[in-house]
């Protein structure tokens, strides 16, 4: 007896010990999956927006890499530790329609089914559509995209952006979390403010006093890694509201804690955080003063909004909005005092002596003209993602002097790409994120819609800014707006779902494993077509910027 009992306590403590191991091993693979995607959202908002002007392209294959490790990560981490519930969003099923959009404009399709949805390649190429055999093709252009290279790396990024997107929304389990997600977008802007005003008083005209850029430099005015300061000032503009959440956070996150520390042990409490408070208030006026010496006009509007939206949903503490906004204002004012006050007038009297809108941005309103004559030929499904520069200038009726790679609205440009099916899913979008900000309004109330108010503040920026602008092609900028999207989704489930503002999602879901399969399964086939076309970009990158220089200095040498 006492033997068998020794053996059956041998073998129960050999199964423990195996259960242990294996316990043992789940929790280094959560922990390594976890790390492995902090890095890369971390990498996602603070390397990539550095390499937007001297190696852009590079930037966006770090960008990629980073989303889909990310995304694997993530999958790798519900199949070890699978989550109790999660919550389906409407956003899944706009994500992979924009997907099958884009990919549609690269398959192979039958003649009829092209000339139908590309009535451009019908009636334009036509040394293709007449079959001569010395152009490959069969006979016909095969696929919707005018430019399948160019649309074949949106179609990379655009995978990067969705995997990105649905990987930080699993990511985003509680308020606590999206609060901390909210801080990594402050401080990136913060970063990026304080690298554009030391490019501008304290550069060597290189960005990052590193990357030397054929057409740019870092001269007035500012523009931090950003070859344009309209995308400079925009990026600034989406970490306002996240700064002035943090800032009150700041001061009000303790309460009644801060109240006794202080009466236990004096006023060191009260001045540490009053000192957290003058930091993070100092970081504002750092940013918006950046954002004024941007000198842009769009993206001095989008600081506007952002701003006014931010010290608004602070409601009635004006005590709050004084302490936030005067020394943001009286910052700026004696910056533009000592530095810019010539450059701001010049462009002020610009502004103030243009006859008329139209005036101002003559070549902006040119090139819309001609894009609104070219949709005819491309409102089915779009001369293919990246093709812009390639298709506006037959519609162009004036020379302007200078070739324009984007359309200078995001509106636009999705349309005359993507078509009308494009533009009807960013409109989806927009819809559905003013769903979200409004019914997490109604649903929320005090600091938590403060926190709804800071989200929406962005997005808004973002909406508008485009009107004008190509900001949703500029990845660093996309990034960042992916974030607040995120943020604001999460919240608005964590609202509706009456968690107590605390808790996690509370309503099951099937979504997130049929969307881990999918990434399992993809993960191959998509990251060597990601590795093809994203290295192929990158390592492109140096020639095409000595060979841009070069065009530049024949240009300046030439004799007419």
């Amino acid at each position: 007896m006492s033997t068998a009992a020794g053996t059956a306590r041998v073998r129960q403590r050999g199964s423990q010990v195996g259960r242990d191991r294996n316990s043992q091993l789940v929790t280094n693979v959560i922990w390594a999956a976890e790390s492995v995607s902090t890095m890369c959202l971390w990498g996602s908002i603070f390397a990539v927006p550095l390499l937007m002007a001297g190696v852009r392209e590079t930037g966006v294959a770090v960008f990629v890499a980073c989303s889909l490790t990310m995304g694997v990560a993530s999958a790798v981490l519900y199949f070890v530790n699978p989550p109790a519930v999660t919550s389906f969003s409407w956003a899944v099923p706009v994500c992979f329609a924009a997907i099958i959009l884009v990919g549609l404009q690269l398959v192979p399709l039958p003649k009829p089914i092209v000339h139908g949805l590309s009535p451009f390649s019908s009636e334009f190429l036509t040394a293709w559509n007449a079959g001569h055999g010395s152009l490959p093709g069969s006979g016909y252009w095969k696929c919707i995209s005018l430019t399948p290279s160019l649309t074949r790396s949106g179609f990379v990024l655009l995978i990067a952006y969705v995997t990105f997107f649905l990987t930080l929304l699993q990511r985003l389990k509680t308020l606590a979390d999206i609060d901390d997600t909210i801080r990594l977008i402050a401080i990136a802007s913060v970063v990026m403010a304080t690298i554009g005003i030391g490019q501008l008083f304290f550069g060597n005209g290189d960005f990052l006093w590193m990357f030397h850029h054929p057409l740019r430099d870092t001269s007035w005015p500012a523009k931090g890694t950003f070859t344009n300061q309209n995308h400079f000032a925009h990026f600034l503009a989406l970490g306002i509201g996240p700064l002035v959440w943090w800032w009150k956070g700041a001061g009000a996150g303790t309460g009644a804690i801060v109240r006794g520390r202080v009466a236990n042990s004096g006023f060191g409490v009260a001045r540490s955080t009053d000192g957290h408070q003058q930091a993070i208030c100092a970081a504002i006026a750092v940013v918006i003063f950046a954002g004024v010496l941007s000198f842009s006009r769009g993206g001095a509007v989008s600081v506007f909004i952002a701003s006014g939206i931010s010290f608004a949903a602070m409601g009635r503490r004006w005590t709050n909005v004084l302490r936030l906004a005067v020394p943001a204002l009286a910052f700026m004012a004696i910056g533009l005092f000592l530095f810019g006050t010539e450059l701001f007038q010049a462009k002020w009297e610009a502004i103030t002596q243009a006859e008329s809108l139209q005036d101002l941005s003559r070549g902006r309103f040119l090139l819309w003209a001609a894009l609104l004559s070219a949709m005819p030929s491309f409102w089915p499904a779009g001369a293919g993602v990246g093709s812009h520069a390639e298709v506006y200038q037959t519609w162009m009726k004036e020379d302007i002097g200078k070739r324009l790679s984007h359309a200078e609205s995001g509106y636009l440009q999705v349309l005359i790409e993507t078509g009308v099916p494009g533009l009807l899913l960013v409109i989806a979008s927009i819809g559905l994120v003013s769903y979200w900000a409004f019914s997490s309004w109604k649903l929320s109330h005090g600091d938590q819609r403060m926190r709804v108010s800071i989200l929406a503040s962005g997005l808004l920026v973002s909406v508008v800014h485009s009107v004008m602008d190509f900001v949703w092609y500029i990845p660093a900028c996309m990034i960042l707006t992916l974030v607040l999207i995120a943020c604001l989704c999460r919240t608005h489930q964590l609202y509706r779902d009456d968690s107590t503002f605390e808790g996690g999602i509370g309503k099951p879901a099937k979504w997130t494993t049929g969307w881990a399969m999918v990434v399992i399964l993809f993960a191959m086939p998509v990251g060597r077509l990601a590795a093809s076309v994203t290295l192929q970009d990158a390592g492109s990158e140096s020639t095409w910027m000595a060979y841009r220089g070069m065009s530049v200095a024949a240009g300046k040498t030439r004799t007419y």
